[in-house]
């Protein structure tokens, strides 16, 4: 694999209540004056190893929250859904075909 052009990954900004997409991948939520929750899709329809990257890019995540939901009864890390509540914050989930985990967090 030859990276020397760097990566260009799919993005797309929210700004309201959103169901994520297979062809999704970093999600910039703008949480200006309300909350947001993002709906995985279900785990074994985007298979093992799908992974999505959701990003406060407003800075307002401690009064705002963005939530992640999961699909359904799937879980993520074990909860129905997963907040991100500090101003900035992000959290990285993948799928196992079954239910969805948390990778990372900031």
């Amino acid at each position: 694999i030859d990276l020397q052009g760097g990566v260009i990954y799919n993005t797309a900004v929210k700004t309201l209540n959103f169901t994520v997409t297979d062809s999704d991948y970093i999600l910039f939520c703008d949480l200006t004056g309300s909350h947001i929750t993002g709906t995985l899709p279900a785990a074994a329809a985007v298979g093992i190893g799908k992974t999505y990257v959701f990003k406060d890019v407003s800075g307002s995540a401690a009064s705002y929250n963005l939530v992640i939901d999961g699909n359904g009864s799937e879980t993520i890390d074990g909860a129905i859904q997963v907040k991100v509540t500090s101003n900035s914050g992000s959290v990285t989930c993948v799928s196992n075909g079954n239910n969805w985990f948390i990778i990372g967090t900031s």
